[in-house]
């Protein structure tokens, strides 16, 4: 974790800001047995405990938004009735401390007593400083927490010994505490854990849609449960000896930039779908069991470098090995905002606006520690996911829990910058991309590359846009290219067609309708001019020095359709039947049967030797090489299944 070593100061100008508008009252102090339905206004506030508060079995203590209560060194609050303490998004209710120069432990914090009937309903609540924030004695009978959109920080412990049926805490964040859940059974959702000493220890949790950064000891550690869909970024460990039994599972979840991602035994939880990326560690193992990582993404379809980020039996033989067979490659899992790569595809470009468009105006919650800086930030989902799956989070370049046109400052400081995080959209049964390009070229030609979207028996259905980036070979072809939308049956330029095309040496271009209606055929979508170098030596293979990168085609919704990329290099003398091209040949000739299949391709002299056989089933082209052979006339004959055709060709030095 090279990003995070030391455990960050803190300061509350938020919470001081929010206690000054208390300061205008005067106090109230409180202790002692609360015997009746009592409520904490605003106008008494602040509270300030001077003994340990008791809620009485039967009684509910009231505390209205914006009330701030302070205790004394090591006070307490022991609930064995109801305490309500709801605040508003503008105006929290704050449990804090009175002691002048406060730390973790400078009161005794929040005791729900199970075993008394207590309960307590906490949202848009603050709690600091405290020995423990909220802990539950006793054994729970039914729901004794409700806890919500509320923050507990800077404590020694956040919530201990909350155990008993359906208590979930949402929205809620745990910062800069020294150990954030403890010995606890509860259903997490959408909560922020960020460094603390060690974020959930013991107990059994259900963990969904969570993130955990910058844990100076472990995010989790020992306990068990169920974990889906969150996000582990820049923690010393992730998961440390996770899972009580095989039963207990990880999935849907990204470990990203920690030292270690997990510490593993065979016996512990089963992680599936999950994605490792750039952790110095991958999974190291305690035990002599075999822990099961199979079909999981790790960013890499290396196996030998997997395998490296791994400390297991390959390089311990006292150890277990970890199981990686079959590996995903397309593991759906929660990511990093990445400011400026909104489609989550690795890359920052002029095509992620597209995405602020769809999600303008939305709003959801603020990334901490936002920066607009091209690094990873861990930010909790929005409710809503754009057509492509990618959660509209990634919208929020700023981070400021609002989409709108500031976003966009993002992609254009951080424009062509890429990330670890790449997905793929290629497949064999995806909708034809075909890029066709001569197969060979001389010194000083124009070189047209047409690129068809689709084919007569695949044809093209829904479509919107596409984007590519052409690499040629600088070693042959001039940097300026040219490109051209003439007869595109995608749509007419100007019209309800616009393209974009940007050259840094390659070329990235882009082309889309802009009428919201897609659209369905084949054929040429457009096309692009490339010049050869005019003082090169001799004629190239055009398809060893183009490269064709990052095709990606869209529907109107944004949504990433399969496609099947194809490079089609035409020989010049194809569409002939059988020819031989070229007809005066150097070092190599090229026999093309076209549609025609041949039995043999033989090549005689004028004396009637002969120089070359090849035979079997043969289709498509036959190469023979010519620089060995004396020069003058020549025949190829090529043996069909119905008869025999011959070519002539010279051969000159």
């Amino acid at each position: 974790m090279k990003r995070f070593k030391g455990f960050i100061s803190i300061t509350f100008a938020v919470l001081l800001a929010q206690c000054a508008v208390s300061a205008v009252s005067a106090q109230t102090f409180v202790g002692g047995d609360i015997l009746t339905n009592t409520t904490w206004t605003l106008a008494g506030s602040p509270y300030m405990v001077t003994s340990d508060v008791r809620v009485v079995q039967g009684v509910t203590l009231e505390v209205e938004p914006g009330v701030l209560v302070r205790f004394g060194a090591q006070m307490r609050m022991d609930v064995e009735g109801h305490l309500e303490a709801v605040g508003t998004a503008l105006d929290s209710v704050l449990f804090l401390t009175s002691v002048a120069a406060p730390d973790t432990g400078s009161w005794a914090g929040i005791w729900i007593s199970g075993s008394a009937g207590g309960t307590a309903t906490l949202s848009h609540a603050k709690i600091a400083f405290a020995s423990v924030a909220i802990g539950l004695t006793g054994n729970a009978v039914g729901n004794s927490l409700v806890l919500d959109h509320s923050e507990i920080r800077t404590c020694a412990k956040g919530l201990v010994d909350c155990q008993g049926a359906a208590m979930t805490v949402r929205n809620c964040g745990f910062k800069e505490n020294q150990v954030a859940v403890l010995n606890s059974e509860l259903s997490f959702r959408r909560c922020a854990f960020a460094a603390n000493q060690s974020g959930v220890v013991g107990g059994v949790s259900d963990i969904d849609s969570c993130t955990f950064t910058k844990h100076l000891g472990a995010a989790l550690q020992g306990g068990g449960g169920q974990v889906r869909g969150s996000l582990f970024v820049s923690n010393t460990i992730g998961l440390l000896t996770y899972g009580l039994t095989p039963t207990d599972s990880v999935n849907g979840c990204q470990f990203a930039e920690n030292d270690t991602a997990a510490v593993a035994t065979g016996s512990g939880a089963r992680f599936f779908e999950n994605e490792f990326c750039a952790n110095d560690v991958n999974v190291r193992v305690v035990g002599v069991q075999d822990p099961e990582f199979a079909g999981n993404c790790w960013c890499s379809v290396d196996t030998n470098f997997i395998i490296s980020t791994f400390i297991d039996g390959r390089s311990n033989a006292s150890l277990g090995s970890v199981h990686i067979a079959p590996i995903d490659t397309n593991c759906q899992v929660i990511t990093q905002v990445w400011p400026g790569d909104i489609n989550d595809d690795g890359v920052a470009t002029i095509t992620d606006v597209l995405y602020i468009g769809v999600a303008f105006a939305n709003a959801g919650p603020r990334r901490a520690d936002a920066t607009a800086i091209w690094t990873g930030q861990a930010g909790l989902p929005w409710d809503l996911d754009f057509g492509t799956g990618n959660n509209y989070k990634h919208a929020d370049c700023d981070g400021d829990g609002f989409v709108a046109l500031d976003d966009t400052l993002p992609i254009v400081q951080n424009l062509g910058q890429t990330h670890y995080k790449r997905q793929g959209t290629q497949t064999a049964d995806g909708i034809p991309v075909i890029f066709q390009l001569p197969a060979t070229a001389a010194p000083g030609d124009t070189v047209t590359m047409n690129v068809f979207i689709g084919d007569a028996q695949h044809p093209a259905t829904g479509v919107y846009g596409l984007a590519f980036v052409l690499r040629p070979d600088s070693q042959y072809f001039r940097p300026q290219m040219q490109t051209d939308l003439s007869g595109s049956w995608l749509g007419t330029s100007g019209v309800d067609l616009m393209d974009l095309d940007i050259q840094d040496g390659k070329l990235h271009w882009g082309v889309v309708r802009t009428d919201q209606v897609e659209v369905t055929g084949n054929g040429r979508m457009g096309g692009v001019t490339l010049l050869l170098i005019d003082d090169l030596t001799r004629a190239i293979q055009v398809d060893s020095s183009v490269q064709v990168e990052d095709v990606v085609l869209v529907d109107k919704k944004g949504n990433v359709l399969d496609v099947n990329v194809q490079l089609e290099f035409v020989h010049p003398c194809a569409g002939m039947q059988v020819s031989v091209c070229p007809t005066i040949a150097n070092e190599s000739i090229t026999v093309l049967l076209d549609t025609l299949e041949a039995t043999a391709v033989e090549l005689f002299d004028q004396t009637g030797h002969m120089a070359y056989r090849t035979s079997g089933s043969l289709s498509g082209s036959v190469e023979i090489d010519s620089r060995n052979l004396n020069p003058g006339m020549y025949f190829v004959r090529v043996m069909l299944t119905n008869g025999i055709l011959t070519r002539k060709v010279f051969v000159i030095r």
